[in-house]
């Protein structure tokens, strides 16, 4: 199968242009200028192409039918700039272009798995995980600098063909973006 898109541009927050060049190719676009909680980002993709069949296709693209599994890396701040306690910070993927909710895989901080200490709170129409659980673990607390990685798992259903921008949110309270005090980075 051939993946072919028409680019377009975006516009961010900041009414940015983002331009979208690239064909045939999933991209991925992290809104975020010049907040202060969060120092980095990353998002990364992996195609899981085991058809009904059985059959093993491609990984360079997604294929109907099968499951795609994101990961989705933030590092906090130290110090002040970021919160000093999970409480109320809530991760959130749009499951755009139609895509359900298979699993959620893990939950780490600083590369230990918390995923049993976090809560699923929806999977119908977006994913989202409450990450206040974590404040009753050994787990890092955001403001020492944490690396906070999310992977999880949907199906690309029947008829999703085309290339889409899969939008991820984090919810920080009390730090908000350059976009109005936005709280969601």
């Amino acid at each position: 199968n051939t993946l072919s898109i028409s680019p377009t541009s975006i516009s961010d927050c900041n009414s940015c242009t983002i331009p979208i060049s690239d064909n045939g190719s999933f991209e991925i676009y992290v809104n975020n200028n010049t907040e202060e909680a969060i120092t980095d980002n990353n998002k990364t993709v992996t195609y899981l192409n085991v058809n009904s069949n059985g059959v093993h296709t491609s990984t360079t693209s997604a294929e109907d039918c099968t499951d795609i599994r994101y990961t989705t890396s933030v590092t906090f701040a130290s110090g002040a700039s970021a919160p000093q306690t999970w409480s109320g910070i809530v991760f959130r993927d749009d499951m755009d272009n139609s895509q359900t909710y298979v699993s959620l895989d893990a939950v780490t901080v600083n590369g230990t798995d918390y995923t049993a200490n976090v809560a699923v709170t929806n999977t119908s129409g977006y994913l989202e995980v409450d990450l206040s659980g974590l404040d009753g673990t050994a787990a890092p607390k955001p403001n020492s600098g944490a690396k906070l990685a999310i992977t999880y798992t949907f199906h690309a259903p029947d008829g999703s063909e085309g290339s889409f921008i899969d939008w991820s949110h984090l919810t920080v309270p009390g730090f908000g973006t350059t976009c109005t005090g936005d709280e969601t980075y």
